[in-house]
């Protein structure tokens, strides 16, 4: 039996950040002020 498409398809949406990707995965870089940023990991599955 198929998987139903509503079952398997997630939206996250992000304004104002950068996505990158580390080492370990995938990260939203938020900067705060001029001189610094923060890190938000953002779970995947395949």
């Amino acid at each position: 039996m198929l998987p139903r498409v509503a079952d398997s398809l997630s939206f996250l949406y992000l304004d104002m950040v950068r996505v990158v990707q580390d080492d370990t995965g995938v990260c939203a870089q938020i900067q705060v002020d001029d001189h610094r940023t923060d890190l938000v990991y953002l779970p995947t599955a395949a």
